[in-house]
């Protein structure tokens, strides 16, 4: 589990830290972005496959079928969770 990192007031770094630092920070903050980029590729792959699924599961079974089926509804309810996590992963990155 992560917790919060709380910084206590500013934080005052030497020049030489900051050129030991800058590499640091550039390799971490290309890793996060491969990092999002696969995890957005990820949910859009399981979004395609679950409304594959769905689609068929509609196709055969009749309306009563589908709101007593478990599996039905709890795949139903994953699939707008995924989306719905694209959604707040591409509104935090679209931030102003």
């Amino acid at each position: 589990r992560r917790y919060p990192i709380r910084l206590y007031g500013p934080r005052f770094e030497s020049e030489s830290s900051r050129q030991i630092l800058k590499p640091m920070k550039q390799k971490s903050e290309q890793r996060t972005d491969q990092a999002i980029k696969l995890l957005l590729q990820t949910l859009e792959r399981n979004v395609t496959d679950t409304g594959i699924i769905l689609d068929e599961f509609e196709a055969t079974h009749n309306d009563y079928e589908l709101c007593y089926s478990k599996q039905y509804n709890a795949l139903n309810a994953g699939h707008f969770a995924l989306k719905d996590a694209i959604d707040k992963i591409n509104d935090q990155l679209n931030k102003k």
